[in-house]
């Protein structure tokens, strides 16, 4: 058998939103006027980054079978994940005077680095732009007391078996394991729906108060905890693989 050990920076990041719309032609010269028109949204958006030091031993079990197992240790300064279900927004017939209503339902959780400015963003803070998050980030990032400290344990195994002397097929499950996030963190609940007429929409004042209030996640908001601990699965995966040598000087 043969040990290995391996040292990487992993950034993950996952964003996967679906977005239906249905709705009839819109009609009329007035900035969204005419007839229903509405959006599903589902689907969630997460970012992780995380820091992984892994150590291996492969065998050879059989002729031509050999078989492996890794652990790891992951480190990570922040997770965001936002879940969105039943989420739409519809609006109908705005020329007339009538209404456009918008739902989110699902949750976010913040924890670690960078959390505490996106909370307040969502409690409607303005003075919060996206150019002092990414200061305080790169601040938070380069101390080592406050960067890499959430720490969690996973563990990948697998095989590989030469067909011949030129082909080589593998099977792995990665990085089965989790991460848990103790620098504290908020997790919001969304389940509200915000109603506004038309009248609102076609007034320039009401209209700017309108596009504040729906950017404001603190609307939608059922509740809201603090979290003394997060934890979060890794993002594991099964990996087929196959390798074959087309020349001879490759054996």
């Amino acid at each position: 058998g043969e040990f290995s050990f391996a040292a990487r920076v992993n950034i993950f990041q996952d964003l996967n939103l679906k977005t239906e719309f249905l709705g009839l032609p819109i009609t009329g010269t007035a900035p969204l006027v005419g007839k229903t028109t509405t959006g599903f949204l589902d689907g969630n958006v997460t970012m992780n980054t995380n820091s992984q030091i892994s150590l291996g031993y492969r065998m050879n079990v059989a002729n031509g079978i050999g078989v492996g197992v890794q652990v790891s240790r992951f480190q990570s300064p922040f997770f965001y994940d936002a879940q969105l279900e039943k989420s739409y927004f519809k609006m109908d017939d705005i020329n007339n005077g009538a209404a456009i209503d918008v739902h989110l339902e699902g949750t976010i959780l913040l924890a670690g680095v960078g959390a505490p400015e996106i909370q307040r963003i969502l409690s409607g803070d303005s003075t919060v732009t996206l150019a002092t998050i990414q200061t305080k980030l790169i601040k938070d990032l380069t101390s080592s007391a406050t960067s890499f400290r959430n720490t969690g344990y996973g563990i990948s195994f697998g095989g590989d078996y030469d067909v011949s002397k030129r082909l080589n097929v593998t099977a792995n499950f990665k990085n089965i394991g989790w991460i848990t996030y103790d620098q504290g963190g908020k997790i919001y609940n969304l389940k509200k729906t915000l109603h506004f007429d038309g009248s609102e929409l076609l007034d320039t004042v009401k209209r700017d108060s309108l596009i504040k209030s729906i950017s404001n996640f603190k609307n939608f908001a059922v509740d809201s905890a603090d979290i003394q601990k997060a934890y979060r699965y890794l993002p594991s995966s099964f990996v087929l693989g196959a390798s074959y040598k087309l020349l001879p000087f490759f054996i």
